[in-house]
């Protein structure tokens, strides 16, 4: 029979439990592999091998090594460790950058920065810098991202890293792109194409000659843009690029099509199409047949334009491609319209702007730019969730603590009640 006073004690020990219980509900739980294998290294050489562990592993998700690398944060500001904060920083600042969450991003290679700065390291000052234009530019906050660039183009002259101040050049030619500046950024891509020539660097030649060629056909000079695909065209072909060449017709295809040339236009995207269709680019081809279909309603074949359409919307769907999903409907809608099939048409553009209303968020004037958008909210998502539940966790905590302590007085008072009588 269990007396009043064994059955205090045993509540009084399952309370206990329930607060380790508690305290170890994190997403890393004792005994983990990773961290045990640390426990015996010394502290000055614990955040490096750690850093060394999340880089080498395959099997771990960004989530899983941002809260390792948290854990190493804590230990390397723990030592006074300033080079291991650094790299822990910089870490979770590629980490968060990897699965979309800029502003994370940001703030980690914001806080890497400032510790670089303190060790007087010119090249990663440089590094850091230039991550910080790229997340920027993400951002669509050009004028801070050129700033960035700027005075990291500076270090890289001075510490004479011409690969590096290609880099460079070309970044601040594509901000120029995004401001419609195309002539500056034309300006921006010689400066980097005479340097990838000077190194024989023939992968970032032909990347400069397509963006040169892209810009000459923001500019409608068809003629020089074409000249310039043409020669990235030759020289993806030589290095065996199927996806650029891929790319390439494209967009030849449609210079051909905005000089309504559906002809030419039709041919090249029936190249790009052949390409994606070799190496199974589910997206890819979707979106080429949309493309084939819109060539077949100008050319008047309504019939063949009406099976393409549908053929993109069927694959989109499927594979729940949303963009494309919403251009087919639209295209289908338009097409209808066009033959004078008013029933279809209104159908197919209620399906249209239902999905594009989903897409572009009201409250937020959040748009959905690629596929991927969608996992990287999703991975976002789960990690605001990680930290709102690390919040419940500190809660539950500070509130289990009170109510031990509190039960504690009480069945301490009460033993002394007992021994009173």
């Amino acid at each position: 029979m269990i007396t009043r006073d064994k059955f205090q004690v045993r509540f009084l020990a399952l309370l206990f439990l329930l607060f380790f219980a508690i305290n170890a509900s994190g997403e890393i739980q004792p005994g983990d592999s990773i961290l045990s294998d640390l426990a015996n290294v010394p502290k000055e050489e614990k955040v490096a091998l750690l850093l060394q562990k999340l880089q080498q592993s395959q099997q771990l998700s960004s989530l899983q090594a941002i809260e390792y690398a948290e854990v190493g944060l804590k230990w390397a500001e723990e030592f006074d460790q300033v080079l291991d904060q650094a790299k822990v920083t910089n870490f979770l600042g590629n980490s968060y950058y990897n699965i979309g969450n800029y502003d994370q991003s940001l703030n980690y290679y914001q806080k890497s920065l400032k510790l670089v700065l303190r060790i007087g390291n010119k090249k990663e000052i440089a590094n850091l810098m230039q991550k910080i234009g790229i997340v920027f530019f993400n951002k669509s906050e050009y004028k801070k991202s050129l700033l960035y660039f700027e005075q990291t183009l500076k270090i890289f002259q001075e510490l004479q890293f011409p690969m590096r101040e290609a880099e460079i050049y070309t970044s601040i030619g594509s901000i120029y792109i995004n401001w419609k500046e195309y002539q500056k950024a034309i300006g921006s891509y010689d400066l980097a194409l005479n340097i990838y020539k000077n190194l024989d660097h023939y992968p970032s030649i032909a990347n400069l000659n397509y963006l040169k060629g892209y810009a000459y056909y923001k500019l409608k000079n068809y003629e020089e843009a074409l000249k310039w695909f043409s020669k990235t065209l030759e020289a993806n072909t030589e290095l065996s690029n199927f996806l650029e060449i891929a790319k390439i017709n494209n967009i030849i295809g449609a210079l051909y099509f905005d000089q309504k040339d559906y002809k030419m236009a039709l041919n090249y995207y029936k190249k790009a199409l052949s390409i994606h269709n070799s190496l199974s680019d589910d997206i890819v081809i979707a979106q080429s047949i949309n493309k084939m279909g819109n060539v077949y309603k100008e050319l008047g074949d309504f019939q063949k334009a009406q099976e393409s359409f549908l053929e993109s919307l069927k694959m989109s769907i499927k594979n729940e491609y949303k963009l494309t999903e919403m251009d087919n409907y639209k295209s289908l809608y338009e097409l209808y319209y066009l033959e004078n099939d008013s029933k279809q048409a209104l159908n197919y553009y209620q399906n249209y702007v239902t999905l594009r209303d989903s897409l572009f968020n009201n409250m937020t004037g959040k748009v959905v730019k690629n596929e991927n958008d969608i996992n990287e909210e999703s991975l976002v998502l789960r990690l605001e969730i990680k930290q709102l539940r690390e919040k419940m966790n500190l809660l539950l905590i500070a509130f289990s603590l009170v109510f031990v302590v509190l039960l504690f007085v009480v069945v301490v008072q009460g033993i002394r009640i007992k021994q009173l009588n």
